[in-house]
């Protein structure tokens, strides 16, 4: 659970709170914001994700633990991108989530909105099932389909807890997973800009880019689909990888095989190492704390990494939204194209990338 979390931004609408003192909501107002916000075209998670964290007077005052409707009990505060605000009103909505891919999920979604009128998309209060679907893939939109109002009474609004369910989506490696460079194999976390590395495609590429995310048993225990993925010595094929491997559970693995060719088109394909689980010595086993480590080239590369094709770091994947503030401006200052959409869009994935669905299917045939 976290106090600080990513957030996505619906736009300014309008203000369901015009009355302070009580916690109601004005109807007309609600009924206003139902509709769909971006598209497959302009996928919020590359233009809308914002960084959420408290402010001055954070959720100490009034009710304990939430961010209190405006003026109810006192004037609470949150950042938006370093920026200071105040909590006017929160609401739920029954809301369908479309992904980058086309799918969709539905949640209860939970929107809250500040006194200027801008309304963001809230993660979870806990690790549930709408948690789930708002955490399994890049969100292009959402459509706001009906009201849910607090103990089921029309017009009433809700508080905001102040604690809630973060999630990083971010690919990459743990410490001590061997990276094939011109020198020999070297630990992921020894590797640093310039260093070369040698890749499927286009033979040795320098570095340009790496970052750490840590995961203590805390974080862990909040957020159990953040551990790693343990893929055990020849899981993949003969020798691949030639020792165990572990990964973060969105970090894309290389299949080669005929069936997938067969299937989709392309003889490799990159799977999501959490979709390889019912491979035979793929698994994720508990564990007390992880680091992952992530490797940045000039374009999405494919790396051998103890002995398997693996990805390297692939920004326009929802991921650059994913490494924090910090981390996210050095990469703009080294990749000041990836700031607009088209960067991102032009930052093209090395292989197929399989949907859940599609690579489900694909390890089902692979395992008769």
């Amino acid at each position: 659970m976290s106090t600080s979390f990513e957030v996505i931004f619906i736009g300014n609408l309008r203000d369901i709170d015009p009355v302070e003192g009580n916690t109601r909501v004005s109807q007309g107002a609600v009924n206003s914001w139902l509709g769909t916000y971006g598209s497959l075209a302009n996928p919020l998670s590359e233009t809308a994700i914002r960084d959420f964290a408290p402010g001055s007077t954070g959720f100490g005052g009034g009710s304990a633990g939430v961010y209190d409707t405006d003026n109810n009990a006192s004037n609470d505060t949150f950042t938006i991108d370093g920026v200071e605000k105040t909590h006017d009103a929160t609401m739920l909505f029954n809301a369908t989530i479309t992904f980058k891919d086309g799918t969709t999920g539905t949640v209860s979604a939970v929107l809250s909105q500040d006194t200027n009128g801008d309304v963001y998309l809230m993660p979870e209060f806990a690790n549930n099932a709408d948690a789930a679907v708002l955490g399994s893939g890049p969100i292009a939109s959402i459509t706001l389909n009906s009201p849910l109002y607090a103990g089921g009474q029309r017009g009433q609004g809700y508080n905001l807890t102040g604690d809630r369910f973060a999630t990083n989506f971010v690919p990459c490696f743990t410490p001590g997973t061997l990276i094939a460079t011109i020198k020999g194999e070297r630990p992921v976390e020894e590797l640093r800009p310039g260093d070369r590395v040698v890749t499927r495609d286009n033979g040795l590429q320098e570095v340009r880019w790496t970052g750490r995310h840590m995961l203590d048993a805390k974080a862990l225990a909040s957020a159990p689909d953040l551990r790693p993925v343990l893929i055990r010595a020849g899981a993949l094929g003969p020798e691949t990888p030639d020792r165990d491997i572990r990964v973060s559970p969105n970090h894309r693995m290389l299949l080669r095989n005929e069936l997938a060719e067969v299937m989709f088109g392309e003889r490799e394909v990159l799977i999501a190492a959490k979709n390889l689980i019912n491979l035979e010595g793929v698994e994720c086993p508990e564990t007390s704390g992880v680091t992952y480590v992530h490797v940045m080239f000039r374009r999405h590369e494919v790396i051998l990494a103890n002995g398997a094709w693996s990805e390297s770091f692939q920004p326009g994947d929802y991921s650059l939204r994913s490494v924090g503030r910090a981390q996210r401006n050095e990469i703009l200052t080294l990749f000041p194209e990836l700031a607009a959409p088209s960067g991102l869009n032009g930052y093209q994935a090395a292989r197929l990338s399989l949907k859940p669905h599609e690579a489900e299917l694909l390890i089902s045939e692979i395992g008769r």
